[in-house]
């Protein structure tokens, strides 16, 4: 199985600030993506029996996410920590992200300022939550794009989204692992970046200044 390290050169390049190291290491990992995307998306998944990513689905939700106004995350229960996930790594290209509530009155909140322009990011495991129909039916009236990712095949189907992705867990009743869903978040992170190459660069850059100009009085790793 191929390592999934990729997101090694996007800290190497925040690391050295403005040098060149950094930069033409960033440029070079873009590079090395592109040349073998379907590689990289097919490898960690074939033969795995618990993972159904088309390539050309991916590239369509990372092109979907990369052109959206905001991305809204839906990520209830087990799947905060790859809301979570998403939400720091978008927001690090800059990216504008949004979590929704996982449930209650709360979730119209953020539902009330979807707008056409953006993509909803729907993590949908185990069951068909009412907050997921609820979102689902916002998602049409609107008339936003919207992906989703399911740990049950038969909810692909039929579901009102653009893109939607089946990632296994484990049978029913056993241990759910969440290294699948993972990988999908990983490579769905990195296909955005490659659409915003340009944008993430510049952003990137950006903070390895930062960190660089203040860094004696804001030293990474501590509170």
């Amino acid at each position: 199985m191929r390592r999934w390290d990729n997101f090694s050169f996007l800290e190497r390049g925040v690391n050295d600030p403005g040098g060149e190291a950094g930069k033409d290491d960033f440029t070079d990992g873009f590079g090395q993506i592109a040349a073998a995307e379907a590689g990289a998306i097919a490898g960690p998944f074939a033969g795995n029996g618990g993972a159904d990513a088309d390539p050309e689905e991916l590239k369509l939700a990372g092109s979907l996410m990369a052109g959206a106004r905001r991305i809204y995350v839906y990520a209830p229960g087990p799947a905060v920590a790859l809301g979570d996930l998403l939400f720091y790594r978008l927001s690090r290209f800059g990216m504008s992200v949004r979590m929704m509530a996982a449930s209650g009155h709360e979730l119209l909140e953020s539902l009330a300022h979807v707008q056409r322009e953006d993509v909803v990011l729907l993590f949908n495991f185990t069951r068909l939550l009412p907050e997921t129909e609820v979102i689902l039916d916002c998602v049409q009236r609107v008339g936003c794009s919207a992906v989703m990712i399911t740990d049950r095949e038969e909810f692909r189907y039929g579901a009102q989204v653009e893109a939607a992705f089946y990632v296994s867990r484990g049978e029913m009743g056993e241990f759910h692992s969440m290294v699948t869903p993972l990988l999908l978040i990983e490579q769905m992170i990195l296909s955005i970046g490659l659409f915003n190459k340009e944008k993430v660069l510049s952003k990137l850059e950006y903070l390895g200044e930062l960190r660089a100009r203040y860094a004696g009085k804001l030293p990474r790793g501590k509170a």
